[in-house]
């Protein structure tokens, strides 16, 4: 095999990868247009279909994978470019303006049009700007995709890779993939083939073979292992077919070997309003309590849209039910009661939250403020503690200064209030552990 070479230029050192479904309008045989694909006909407010979701939850994970870091130690340069993990920043459903005649079984437009979409988007904010890491990733589902040299995606090839330059003068790269399986085992393939040869080598716009990573015939590092995953079979990642790569410290096509270390999805969580003077009180029984919710992504804001509330165990949902907040009427009686919440995030997946919390008396909110507001004048007062500190030894070396015998006899009058404060805790245990018990 040839050996690889760098050219000199851009490599995309953390790819930030922006999803991109992309659909067109098709006509039905009465000329009413069908829904889009991508679409889920059974929502009500017309949500992504699951596979959006899946799709964009394997970019997330490959991005961020010992995959990445297989091609971190083949492709960085020394003394130059040093690629490393990458990230998703955004997913959207967008629709090209073309009709597709009714009755007719696929519609073909060129690359010429994506680029022309994508160039679009970008300009009126649809998607994020490039930058210098970016690549817009497009799955087709329904359309053949023509590309720089003929061949057709859908029909004769699983996807291509190219650039162009916007009328700023940035250089776009992007990659095209034949989605027919949705989120099926081709589409994960094709996905990381183009893609880390886009990242190697991302100024290829079809032409020119660009100034990344290529060997002596122009042939990039996926292309030559084309004929090994066809002859063994793609291997296996993360539970997803993905595409072996040259790596010439091996001297063979390669990927990674299969791990556990699977990036996880979104995390929600749901907290009240139920703070006082910096002390968790709990939650107060029949009162009308102000509830929200939140989401994050390897500790980034994840958008949510199509918000749903219900409450149970006695508590009831006061007015609109539909956005991240929410004001929940708590039991009557001190009780334990659920909390349920339902979302799609901006990455068109369908989340899920149960949170309990327990509603407390007035006299449990009374006592838990009493000791909590003690405790804090406690540790305030008693600021001379330090781990290495013995009141025998050095009590009995070193003479007690007025301030600090001060502080210690106020220590212990508050340390004789805080007692009597527990002995005379109400009977029913108030909710200690902070607004959300589990979910």
């Amino acid at each position: 095999m040839p050996p690889f070479t760098y050219h000199g230029g851009r490599l995309l050192t953390h790819v930030e990868v922006t999803a991109i479904f992309g659909r067109i309008t098709q006509l039905n045989p009465d000329g009413t247009p069908q829904l889009p694909t991508w679409v889920d006909a059974t929502t009500a407010t017309r949500q992504p279909i699951s596979a959006v979701c899946a799709i964009n939850g394997f970019l997330r994970d490959v991005v961020g994978s010992s995959y990445l870091e297989l091609l971190a130690a083949e492709y960085s340069v020394s003394g130059g470019p040093q690629i490393g993990h990458g990230s998703l920043q955004a997913s959207r459903l967008i629709e090209l303006p073309i009709t597709q005649p009714a009755n007719s079984p696929s519609f073909t437009i060129n690359y010429t049009d994506v680029e022309a979409m994508i160039d679009s988007s970008i300009r009126s904010g649809i998607v994020p700007s490039p930058g210098a890491n970016s690549c817009y990733i497009v799955f087709f589902a329904d359309v053949l995709v023509v590309d720089q040299q003929g061949g057709i995606v859908g029909e004769d090839a699983g996807g291509f890779h190219g650039m162009f330059t916007n009328k700023a003068g940035i250089n776009i790269t992007y990659c095209v993939i034949d989605a027919r399986d949705l989120d099926g085992p081709n589409t994960t393939f094709h996905t990381t083939h183009e893609l880390v040869e886009a990242i190697t080598n991302p100024d290829n716009n079809g032409f020119n073979p660009g100034n990344g990573w290529y060997d002596e015939a122009r042939r990039e590092i996926a292309d030559v292992c084309f004929d090994a995953d066809n002859l063994n079979g793609p291997p296996v990642f993360h539970g997803h077919n993905v595409a072996r790569f040259w790596a010439g410290s091996r001297k063979t096509c390669s990927a990674p070997p299969d791990d556990t270390l699977v990036n996880p999805g979104a995390v929600i969580r749901i907290s009240a309003n139920n703070s006082s003077g910096g002390c968790i009180v709990g939650i107060p029984c029949n009162t009308k309590v102000a509830f929200a919710a939140s989401a994050s992504i390897g500790g980034a804001t994840d958008l949510l849209t199509d918000c749903h509330w219900t409450a149970q165990d006695g508590a009831q949902t006061i007015g609109s039910t539909d956005h991240l907040a929410c004001t929940v009427l708590t039991p009557n009686l001190p009780a334990l009661f659920r909390l349920q919440f339902t979302a799609v995030d901006e990455f068109g997946c369908f989340l899920q939250k149960e949170a309990i919390f327990h509603c407390v008396s007035g006299a449990q909110i009374g006592w838990a403020e009493e000791v909590c507001k003690l405790k804090h004048l406690i540790l305030k007062d008693w600021r001379f503690i330090n781990p290495l500190w013995d009141p025998l030894r050095d009590f009995g070396n070193l003479p007690v200064h007025a301030a600090e015998l001060g502080r210690m006899k106020n220590f212990a009058l508050q340390m004789d209030k805080l007692i009597s404060l527990l002995e005379r805790q109400p009977s029913v245990q108030q909710n200690r552990g902070g607004p959300e018990k589990s979910g």
